[in-house]
């Protein structure tokens, strides 16, 4: 289920390219059920409730939530999109590593 699996995620080194991944195959997912922005904004939060830190999850998704839904529509594939927003970038995981080494 979504809950197992978002756990498992959050575990793993690339957490955060594969937490934007995981969102964004949702999104696809509500888009195609023709729910809202508000909507899907609103189903993006309930994410954060698996996340280490909750408010910064909330603060970014109320602040980048719709960029992210108009990503989505423009965007060949969620993990082209989720590298273009440094979230799967090499760097990015290297730096993600060390701070959990530190």
């Amino acid at each position: 289920n979504a809950v197992s699996h978002c756990e498992k995620v959050w575990k793993k080194e690339s957490s955060n390219c594969a937490f934007c991944e995981l969102i964004g195959e949702k999104v696809m997912e509500w888009l195609k059920q023709n729910k809202t922005e508000e909507e899907i904004v609103t189903e993006m939060e309930t994410f954060c409730q698996w996340c280490p830190d909750k408010e910064t999850c909330k603060k970014y998704i109320d602040e980048y939530g719709k960029e992210f839904i108009d990503f989505i529509l423009e965007a060949e594939n969620v993990h082209d999109l989720c590298t273009y927003l440094g979230l799967c970038s090499k760097d990015f995981l290297d730096i993600m590593k060390q701070s959990q080494v530190a």
